[in-house]
Order: structure tokens, then C-alpha cells, then sequence
């Protein structure tokens, strides 16, 4: 194949979540969740445009529909073996997580069995491997409060010696910092749709998976920046701002049948 017919060059846009038994800084990580997006590398925005097509088309066609997610559950018994630490009400928190999630009430045995990956997870360092194989290229890193995350990960990593970094640290972004610019527009109607966009796409009966939520943070990062730059773009070059936000609504409700 010659570089004509090559597939054009991407960017890569990732989200990152973990889950814990405890909300301690030396806490257990049970499992690590990672969401990737690919996205044409030139980006071109207008008014009503984002890579030659409408806002609401390109959140259908490519990031609604185009996220991978990636997993894994962590070996706690030897992360115990070091003393980290495992709450117990975060740990029957987790469990309720697990009953919604399946259906059922599971007793706490057959609970940290299948749920929190005994039996099914891989030690920390094989977990951290391919975490860092999932992080090794996104331009942006979505991070849900980088400040729980990321000093916990870290840890982990220094706890089982793990080398290298994990990601590069200029990629990481703070989802609450998207979400506060949009609670600061004059109109609040933008982020309430967009609150219940995400939702509808992402499933809240996954919240507290990682790799849902690491999805869940991509999404704010990819969708809430390609709004606010097309609402930037509007607004630079029309007065009627309520109109703008309005349509954007409007559309957005649509796309997904709201």
C-alpha cells in the first residue's frame, strides 16, 4: 500500500478512572478502566461545523460511537500483603455497585470473589503493563479529579516498583474543570441537555466501572470542549447568544431522542 492510500493521521483522546476499596491514599486498587478515541488529526472548526460536518453529526458518527474501553481487575491479596488499606464501608459501598449492577444480592464471600477479581484479576504489575500500553499515545488524558486518581495509581506502581511512567503527565486534563466552565455560561440549559446526553450514552448503571467512567470522562472531555469552541466560534460572530444556545439544545436533543 503507498502513503496515498494510508489511512490519514489521528489524534488520540483517552479517559481514565479507578476503582478503590478505600478513599485512603494507600488504598487497594481493584480495578483500572481506560476509554480511547481516535479522531482525524486536522480539526477544523467553524461556526456550525467540526471536520467539514455539524456539531451534532460529529458527536453521533465518531465520538458517541467510536470510544474503545479497556480494563482490568487488580490482584488485591498482594496489595494487602502490603499493608494497603481496604475500608469496610467502602467496600459494601462497592458492593451495593455490584448488586445493581447484576441484579442480585451476593453474599460477601462469592462478592470479593467475582466482583472485585480474585479468581479473574492480574497481579499489579501486569495491570499497570497494560495500563501503560493503553496510555502510551493520547494527546489529551480526561481525569475525573486527577488529584484521587493519579496519586493513587502512582503509588501502586511505586509500591510494586513498577518503571517508567505510566502516561506522560502533560496529557492529563480535569473533567471538573470542562464542567465549571460550562455551570459559568448565563445559560444553564446547555449543561443540564449535555448532563443527560452523557448519561443516555454512557449508561449511569455503570457508574463506579471503571471503564464506563473512564468513558464517562472522555466524553465531557471530547463532546464538552467541541461545544464550547463551536459556542465561542457563534458567539464571536453573532449577538444572539440565546438563539445559538437554543439550537444547540435543540439538536443535541434530538440526536439522541430526548
Amino acid at each position: 500500500m503507498n502513503s496515498s492510500e494510508s489511512s490519514p493521521p489521528t489524534r488520540r483522546f483517552a479517559g481514565f478512572d479507578i476503582e478503590t476499596l478505600s478513599l485512603d491514599l494507600n488504598a487497594v486498587v481493584y480495578q483500572l478502566g481506560v476509554a480511547t478515541l481516535d479522531l482525524p488529526r486536522e480539526f477544523h472548526t467553524t461556526t456550525d461545523h467540526i471536520y467539514g460536518m455539524p456539531l451534532v453529526t460529529f458527536l453521533d458518527q465518531y465520538v458517541f460511537t467510536g470510544i474503545t474501553l479497556y480494563s482490568v481487575y487488580v490482584d488485591i491479596l498482594p496489595q494487602t500483603l502490603r499493608f494497603k488499606h481496604v475500608d469496610p464501608g467502602t467496600l459494601d459501598f462497592h458492593r451495593g455497585v455490584s448488586e445493581r449492577a447484576q441484579g442480585r444480592v451476593q453474599e460477601e464471600p462469592e462478592f470479593i470473589s467475582s466482583y472485585l477479581g480474585q479468581g479473574r484479576s492480574d497481579h499489579p504489575t501486569i495491570a499497570l503493563e497494560l495500563l501503560q500500553g493503553w496510555l502510551s499515545s493520547p494527546e489529551e488524558l480526561w481525569i475525573n479529579h486527577p488529584s484521587f486518581d493519579v496519586p493513587r495509581t502512582r503509588l501502586l506502581a511505586k509500591d510494586f516498583q513498577y518503571p517508567g511512567d505510566l502516561w506522560n503527565y502533560r496529557s492529563e486534563r480535569d473533567v471538573a474543570t470542562i464542567k465549571a466552565s460550562f455551570k459559568r455560561l448565563p445559560f444553564p440549559g446547555i449543561y443540564d441537555t449535555l448532563v443527560k446526553v452523557i448519561d443516555h450514552v454512557n449508561g449511569i448503571q455503570h457508574k463506579h466501572q471503571a471503564q464506563y467512567d473512564a468513558r464517562y470522562n472522555l466524553l465531557w472531555g471530547v463532546a464538552g470542549t467541541a461545544i464550547l469552541n463551536q459556542l465561542a466560534w457563534s458567539w464571536s460572530s453573532s449577538s444572539n447568544h440565546s438563539d445559538t444556545v437554543g439550537n444547540m439544545v435543540s439538536d443535541l436533543r434530538k440526536i439522541l431522542d430526548l
